[in-house]
């Protein structure tokens, strides 16, 4: 309870929220591998080729993706 306080969190739950039992093991995470990744990154459309509000869609999706 003191750590909670310390950290600044909220001693109460208002939204009645529960933190599950296990963490998810590190195992359970799905990584493209190398070749998948850059096969994937090659779809998307050339931020530098596109104008106006499609190069900005373009950079932001980009960015979320990298």
């Amino acid at each position: 309870m003191n750590r909670q306080r310390n950290a600044g969190l909220r001693s109460d739950n208002p939204g009645r929220v529960k933190a599950t039992s296990d963490p998810p093991a590190a195992e359970d995470f799905k990584y493209l591998s190398d070749s998948e990744l850059t096969k994937f990154l090659s779809v998307l459309p050339d931020p530098d080729q596109a104008t106006g509000p499609e190069k900005v869609r373009g950079l932001r999706d980009l960015l979320m993706i990298t």
